[in-house]
């Protein structure tokens, strides 16, 4: 009867409520610079960043798949994939600059189409006459 249903589990649950001799505990408190088991690192630059730190996330670009017909040799596709990562402020700067600027010239170029959209129909209207 040792080995009966009964037995095991209690012997499992008293496993579980007992920590391993070799177990870190946790203390978000006490966390140092120097303690691995607390740090994370910026995706980008592989920077480490303190846990006393704000947390910094940014959409990051993680990686890319490319479909090639070999037979054609062509590509038939690519897709990006993106993801939330974990940045130092440095990163952060740059990946929200980056972003700006591209909105920049998102709404530069629309600006510019209507100008000329607009000098064309201002040009039409004076030369017809």
């Amino acid at each position: 009867m040792a080995n009966s249903p009964a037995n095991l589990r209690s012997r499992n649950e008293s496993e579980e409520a007992t920590p391993c001799a070799n177990e870190r505990r946790i203390d978000p408190n006490s966390a140092s610079w120097d303690d691995p088991l607390y740090m994370s690192n910026c995706y980008r630059c592989g920077k480490r960043i303190d846990p006393k730190e704000r947390v910094l996330r940014r959409k990051v670009r993680t990686g890319e798949w490319v479909r090639r017909d070999y037979g054609k040799r062509r590509v038939q596709s690519v897709q990006n994939h993106f993801g939330m990562r974990i940045v130092c402020k440095q990163c952060a700067r740059a990946l929200d600059f980056s972003e700006r600027r591209i909105e920049f010239l998102g709404h530069a170029q629309l600006a510019v189409a209507l100008l000329v959209l607009f000098g064309l129909i201002l040009y039409r209207l004076f030369t017809s006459r």
